[in-house]
């Protein structure tokens, strides 16, 4: 591969000339060294605060000599310039290795993310929704392959099919589905949410009552009244009392109420006379 053996042989030229680098700055610090002892050497020895100003600049100029060949001998124990025989071997059959010496952990992050680089030729771009980008990948050898990509989305009136999903929440919430229900429910059906891939029913709640008329289910829960009968919640809060008050008083017969016929909530007869029966027990039992 000649592409290789230029890679080893720019590698090997670069070691070369690092190693002549520190050769010459090893050398150079001796130059200095030698020459701080002459100008120390041709003092006459009465005039000791110069000799002592010489002498500082020898010993700093001995230290440097001292650093240079360290420095020198770490770069030599570094390992040998060029790739290792196995790893030669590798990239010659590349094209069969590649999966392999991507999966031994050979190759670092930085260096995995470099090769893809360099197989790529080109990367083109579109975002036709707000959720989708396309990606077309043209590989150096000619091959194309395309991408689709969910980007995140902070906002689920940027999906594409936010009408059809509105559509169907509402519908299902005319039904009497409770939220929770109709999360569940659009979630099977393959709609999501902005950031999810499923439905959660706070958005469902949040949606339902922003954009459409309140669920059978939430109605019956903080409506006083539903087709002229008393809800449980309504009664409850006319008599002021718990709601499970008028629940024990329905399972033991005593007050009349029916199932609503899609969401099976109890409804109670609007009637004046059974409304201060109603009073009147409670008072009786003094329940406030």
């Amino acid at each position: 591969m000649a592409l290789l053996d230029a890679v080893g042989a720019a590698q090997r030229a670069a070691h070369t000339r690092l190693t002549q680098h520190y050769a010459d700055q090893t050398a150079r610090a001796q130059y200095e060294a030698a020459r701080a002892r002459r100008q120390y050497a041709a003092v006459a020895p009465d005039h000791r605060l110069v000799a002592a100003e010489f002498e500082h600049h020898w010993e700093l100029a001995l230290q440097a000599v001292e650093d240079a060949r360290e420095a020198a001998e770490r770069f030599r124990r570094q390992s040998p310039p060029g790739l290792s025989p196995p790893m030669q071997a590798h990239l010659r059959d590349l094209g069969r290795t590649l999966p392999d010496l991507w999966r031994q952990g050979h190759l670092k992050p930085a260096q995995k993310k470099e090769l893809v680089r360099s197989l790529m030729r080109r990367v083109v771009i579109r975002r036709p929704w707000a959720e989708i980008v396309e990606a077309t990948v043209v590989w150096v050898s000619g091959a194309v392959r395309p991408l689709v990509v969910p980007p995140p989305l902070l906002r689920q009136s940027d999906r594409q099919h936010d009408d059809h999903f509105v559509e169907r929440l509402l519908a299902l919430g005319a039904a009497g589905d409770s939220d929770r229900e109709m999360a569940q429910r659009l979630t099977v059906e393959g709609f999501r949410s902005a950031r999810s891939a499923r439905v959660p029913a706070g958005l469902v709640g949040e949606l339902r009552r922003a954009r459409g008329p309140i669920a059978l289910t939430e109605q019956l829960r903080t409506q006083a009244k539903l087709e002229e009968q008393w809800t449980v919640f309504g009664l409850a809060q006319a008599l002021g009392v718990h709601r499970n008050w008028l629940y024990t008083r329905i399972r033991n017969g005593t007050l009349p109420a029916t199932r609503h016929a899609v969401v099976g909530h109890y409804l109670i007869p609007d009637d004046p006379e059974l409304l201060a029966t109603l009073r009147a027990q409670r008072d009786r039992c003094c329940y406030r």
